[in-house]
């Protein structure tokens, strides 16, 4: 529990109560990760400390993205376990599954975007085998 300032009173009050015990101010539970103060959610800068609220919300929207990126990586990495059997759907899963395993190695996800690009490069390279093997029973 932390303990922050009534943005009505200016009091210390506890961050998990829903108002004011003092002024009986509503409390809207968005809080500034810097400096812990209430501030409004229209706020883009908080009041007491001038930390930049939106870039926040920015850099959450981004890792979002980044982690869809290994999930994706990863599904497609365990779909090449399959696809390496046919080599025309082998290649374009295994190829975009490295891709965005490799995107989503800088997220929040990082060990699922490991294991798919281990996956994909692993069954890209039986891809490649298969597909040598299936020439050279045509030669």
């Amino acid at each position: 529990m932390a303990l922050i300032k009534c943005p009505e009173c200016g009091k210390e009050i506890s961050d998990k109560a829903q108002e004011c015990i003092n002024c009986g101010y509503k409390l809207n539970k968005n809080f500034c990760p810097e400096c812990h103060n209430a501030v409004e959610y229209s706020d883009s800068i908080c009041h007491n400390c001038g930390y930049n609220l939106r870039q926040n919300n920015i850099n959450n929207s981004v890792n979002k993205k980044y982690n869809t990126y290994a999930l994706v990586g990863l599904i497609l990495g365990l779909c090449s376990i399959i696809a390496w059997i046919i080599p025309l759907f082998g290649y374009p899963c295994t190829i975009i599954g490295i891709v965005f395993s490799a995107c989503g190695i800088g997220s929040e996800k990082k060990p699922l975007a490991i294991t798919g690009l281990i996956l994909s490069i692993i069954f890209l390279i039986i891809t490649l085998i298969n597909s040598f093997i299936g020439m050279l029973m045509y030669i």
